[in-house]
């Protein structure tokens, strides 16, 4: 198995046009310059507190907004919060 897969093994433009791609987040800050622009989202974080078991941890998020830019490049996304909790 190749360590660093090459980029060309994952064409998606043969793909049945009812079949959508989309993510289970929106507001990820990793994808600040690649999904998300630079310039815009440079200063625009808020940060989250989580809890997982015992264990505290706070998450760096692009505002609500974001999801503009996001729907530029994906025409589906998962909204699972209500897996969570109830709106």
């Amino acid at each position: 198995m190749e360590e660093n897969p090459s980029s060309d093994k994952f064409q998606f433009r043969d793909l049945h046009p009812n079949v959508f791609i989309g993510t289970a987040s929106d507001r990820y800050v990793g994808w600040i310059g690649q999904i998300y622009t630079e310039e815009r989202y440079r200063n625009t974080r808020s940060i989250r507190a989580k809890s997982v078991g015992w264990k505290s941890l706070k998450e760096e998020v692009l505002l609500v907004e974001s999801v503009e830019e996001y729907f530029q490049h994906f025409s589906i996304l998962e909204l699972d919060c209500t897996f969570y909790r109830l709106l």
